[in-house]
C-alpha cells in the first residue's frame, strides 16, 4: 500500500506546494466559468427570439415635450411604455413641457380694485387674452360713486320745474353732491340777481349800485334782497318815487334809494365784507335794462380804493395802437400791490359788435413792450386791432386779495374814437 505523497516531497521545497495549491484554484475558477456559461446558454435559449418593449424611460421617449414618457416592467416581456400628457392647473397653458399662467381666463381675473371701471376679460383662456380696464362713463346729469351712477339732484335751474309759475325754480350748487333745487314764491315778479365783493375799503365808505328801468315805469314798487357773506339774508320793500327818496331804517339802516333822472340808485352801507348776492325783484310785465354794480360810483365817489386809466392819446387814427396805462391808488396815493392783477375786455368795437366770451387781456408792469418800467405800479396794455374807423370800448379791471383791502376788484369803462385818415 502506498503512503501518502508527503513522504515523497523534498524537505524544503515550497515551489511544489505553490503548484498544487494552483492547480486547485484553477479547478475551481473552470468549474464556475462552465456553470456561468451553461446558465447563459438556458437563457437565451429559453429568450430566444423575443425583443423587450423598453428597457428605460428613454425608449419610451414620443418625441413630444408636453408629455411624461415611461417605461413600465423594464426589460421584461410585460414591458409597455406610458406616455401621458402633462395637465396644468387652473388657469395656465401647456408650452414646451412647462405651464404658464394666461393672462386671464375671466374678468375676476383683470380686478384692478377700482369699483369705477369694468374690469373685461378680451379673449380668455387663449395665449392672446388681454385685461381692459375702462372708467365708467355717467350720462347727462350723474356722477360716479362706488361704481354706481348716481343722478345728481339738479344740474340746472330746469331740473328743478316744479310746474309752478308762481316760483322761481333755482339749482343751487348744479352737478355737484350738495345740489338742492330750491322753489320761491314771487307772486308774479320777475327778478335779477349779481354777486359782487365788498372788500374791507368799500367795507368802510359804503358804495352805490344802480339800474336804468325803462322810461314810464319809475313808479314802479321794486323788492331787494341782500344776502350777507355769512348768508344772513336782508330784505326790504323798495320804493322809486320821481325826485324823492325812500327809507327803511329797521336794525341796518342800510338802505337809500333815490331816482336820479331815470336811474334808480341804492345807497349800501355793508355790515360786513366779503361776497355778498344782491336780488331785485319786479313786476312779471317790466322791461328793463341790464343793470350792474357802477364801478365808478364805487371806485371814485364811496371808497378809499380806486382804479384809474388812460388812453395815450386822445386823436387816434386808423391802424394806430390804443395803449392804455393803469393805476390802483388810496386816497389819491400810488399803491404797488404784488397781488394786483390788471386785465382788460373789449366791450365794443365799430360797428356795434361784442368780444362777448373772448378771454380777458393781462395788463403788464414789467418793463416789457409798451410798458417803460417794472414793478411801478403803472400797469400798461395795448390794442393793435384798429383796422376800422369808429368807437373803441374798454373796461380795466384790479382784482386780487391782501391784509390791507382783504379781497378786493375794481373795474372801469372807458370809450375812445378811432377816425379815417
Amino acid at each position: 500500500m502506498r503512503e501518502d505523497d508527503s513522504s515523497e516531497i523534498p524537505e524544503g521545497d515550497l515551489s511544489y506546494v505553490k503548484k498544487t495549491e494552483f492547480k486547485k484554484y484553477i479547478f475551481w475558477l473552470s468549474i464556475m466559468g462552465v456553470l456561468i456559461i451553461v446558465v447563459l446558454l438556458f437563457l437565451i435559449i429559453r429568450n430566444k427570439g423575443v425583443d423587450f418593449l423598453c428597457v428605460n424611460d428613454l425608449d419610451c421617449d414620443d418625441n413630444n415635450s408636453d408629455t411624461v414618457d415611461t417605461c413600465i416592467n423594464p426589460s421584461t416581456k410585460n414591458a409597455t411604455c406610458k406616455n401621458e400628457l402633462i395637465i396644468c392647473s387652473g388657469c395656465q397653458y401647456l408650452e414646451n413641457g412647462v405651464c404658464k399662467d394666461y393672462v386671464c381666463c375671466d374678468n375676476l381675473g383683470c380686478d384692478d380694485n377700482n369699483s369705477d371701471t369694468v374690469d373685461t376679460c378680451i379673449n380668455p383662456s387663449t395665449k392672446n387674452a388681454t385685461c381692459r380696464n375702462e372708467l365708467i362713463i355717467c350720462s347727462g346729469c350723474q356722477y360716479l360713486e362706488n361704481g354706481v351712477c348716481k343722478d345728481y339732484v339738479c344740474c340746472s335751474d330746469l331740473d328743478c320745474d316744479d310746474n309752478n309759475s308762481d316760483t322761481v325754480d333755482t339749482c343751487i350748487n348744479p352737478s355737484t353732491k350738495n345740489a338742492i333745487c330750491q322753489h320761491e314764491e314771487i307772486n308774479s315778479v320777475s327778478f335779477i340777481e349779481k354777486d359782487f365783493i365788498v372788500d374791507k375799503l368799500t367795507y368802510r365808505n359804503g358804495f352805490k349800485m344802480f339800474w336804468l328801468p325803462e322810461e314810464g315805469y319809475l313808479d314802479e314798487d321794486f323788492y331787494l334782497e341782500l344776502i350777507s357773506p355769512s348768508g344772513d339774508l336782508i330784505d326790504n320793500s323798495l320804493c322809486a318815487e320821481t325826485n324823492g327818496a325812500c327809507y327803511d331804517i329797521e336794525d341796518y339802516n342800510i338802505y337809500h334809494i333815490l331816482n336820479y333822472d331815470n336811474m334808480i340808485v341804492i345807497e349800501f352801507q355793508p355790515i360786513e365784507y366779503g361776497h355778498w348776492q344782491a336780488k331785485a325783484f319786479y313786476p312779471s310785465d317790466f322791461n328793463f335794462y341790464p343793470w350792474d354794480l357802477n364801478s365808478d360810483c364805487v371806485s371814485n365817489i364811496y371808497s378809499n380804493l380806486i382804479i384809474d386809466w388812460q388812453f395815450d392819446s386822445g386823436d387816434y387814427t386808423v391802424g394806430d395802437p390804443v395803449i392804455i396805462t393803469a393805476i390802483l391808488g388810496v386816497l389819491g396815493n400810488l399803491v404797488v400791490w404784488d397781488d394786483t392783477e390788471m386785465s382788460m375786455d373789449i366791450t365794443t368795437i365799430p360797428g356795434g359788435d361784442y368780444y362777448a366770451g373772448l378771454p380777458l387781456i393781462g395788463l403788464n408792469d414789467n418793463g416789457e413792450g409798451y410798458d417803460i418800467m417794472a414793478n411801478d405800479g403803472i400797469y400798461t396794455v395795448a390794442h393793435e386791432d384798429t383796422s376800422e374807423a369808429g368807437s373803441y370800448c374798454f373796461r380795466v379791471i384790479a382784482e386780487g386779495e391782501n391784509e390791507i383791502a382783504g379781497e378786493y376788484k375794481r373795474e372801469f369803462e372807458k370809450c375812445t374814437y378811432v377816425r379815417e385818415e
